[in-house]
């Protein structure tokens, strides 16, 4: 008797324990609805400001027919961005040029469009404002207040069960701070940023260049809170077209396209049909490999090995079939030894992209630097290619 009245007393506990959690979750819910719909109304009226001093998107560049186009593929994964943006720094030093001079058209998705927004940003004189040792240091300074995880947050979104974990005002904030009310057409280099729109089930392209995809303009800021948004992390953007009536509900790309290295192709072959291409694809977030015996484990076990085929889309067989077809053919201008792609044997998941302890950044910072070693000759080979008209 005296054990069923305990458990009984334990029972009457958990539940009132959940109703008290389900009662203040919900009144957080509809303090942070609130707060996002003011968010919004705020974010339209300055896209609406913007709108009256909009630029003029950037007209094609001129390239010879002869001459190669050079396209730049930046692929997703967090924090872990910074191995990329290291690959970058040499590059630029062995150049002594520019990013934004390297490369004709940079494509980047979540944090690879954060990166290539960066490094096209446009000073007074149009040029670019930031070199990649810049941004590495902005990564390392400035990502733990970005990602930075409040408790009482993080306790009512079920640590991220319910709803995604991180506040991404902190995020937006730090964005404006150093991007201001930039244009996306006022970038120094032809940038192109996907983005999943969560109300037409699609992924959208967003071009700093009009006569590629027809795409409208935007606010930098407002457009990368939007495609960097990672699903479960942060929530989703409301983003504001300064050039039309247009508004998108955006989040990360990363579960379908996080190598947009095909997109890249095709659109290059859109703006320069006749160019040779020259392509650098720089890839975040290779898996380990599993025993056999790790396979087949139901439906449970079977979903996890989907989300690992559509989160990493096997980066090195996808691109390396691709290149193999289209350099055969000489299609969209790819020729033998025009495409290289940087390895980057970093094993993903949501918990390491968000690691912004200085032991993690310590570590994938060990890892560029070992890749750029045991990969110099390439490397440098790219330097070159790059270089030579």
């Amino acid at each position: 008797m005296k054990a069923y009245r305990y458990l009984s007393y334990i029972v009457t506990s958990m539940i009132i324990v959940i109703a008290i959690y389900i009662g203040i979750t919900l009144l957080y819910k509809t303090y942070q609805k609130n707060k996002v719909h003011l968010y919004y109304e705020e974010q339209q009226k300055i896209a609406a400001r913007a709108s009256k001093v909009n630029q003029a998107f950037l007209p094609p560049k001129d390239i010879p027919e002869s001459q190669p186009v050079r396209i730049l593929v930046l692929g997703g994964g967090g924090i872990n961005g910074i191995i990329s943006v290291k690959i970058l720094d040499f590059l630029e030093k062995e150049s002594n040029s520019r990013i934004s001079d390297l490369f004709d058209a940079i494509y980047g998705t979540s944090i690879g469009g954060l990166e290539a927004t960066f490094l096209t940003l446009p000073d007074s004189n149009g040029k670019s404002r930031y070199r990649a040792a810049d941004l590495l240091n902005f990564m390392k300074k400035d990502a733990t207040a970005v990602l930075k995880i409040n408790g009482f947050h993080a306790f009512l979104s079920g640590l991220g069960l319910v709803s995604p974990i991180v506040d991404s005002q902190n995020y937006i904030t730090l964005l404006r701070s150093i991007i201001g009310d930039t244009q996306l057409s006022q970038l120094t280099a032809t940038v192109v940023l996907p983005g999943y729109e969560l109300e037409k089930n699609e992924i959208q392209f967003f071009s700093s260049r009009k006569d590629i995809l027809n795409q409208p303009n935007f606010l930098l800021y407002q457009l990368l809170s939007g495609t960097t948004a990672v699903v479960g992390a942060f929530p989703p953007q409301r983003v504001y077209s300064i050039s039309n009536n247009d508004n998108y509900l955006l989040a990360d790309p990363n579960l379908i396209i996080n190598n947009p290295i095909i997109a890249a192709l095709i659109h290059a072959n859109i703006m320069y049909p006749k160019n040779p291409k020259i392509i650098v694809f720089i890839g975040l977030g290779l898996y380990k490999q599993k025993k056999e015996t790790d396979f087949y484990n139901g439906l449970i076990g079977g979903a996890g090995q989907y989300m690992t085929m559509i989160r990493s889309g096997s980066p090195d067989k996808l691109f390396n079939l691709y290149v193999d077809i289209l350099e055969d053919n000489h299609r969209l201008g790819l020729r033998t030894g025009s495409a290289y792609y940087i390895n980057v044997p970093v094993n993903f998941s949501i918990g390491n992209s968000l690691d912004t302890s200085p032991e993690h950044i310590l570590h994938i910072e060990s890892i560029a630097d070992s890749i750029i070693a045991s990969q110099k000759y390439e490397l440098l080979e790219i330097v070159k290619r790059l270089t030579t008209n």
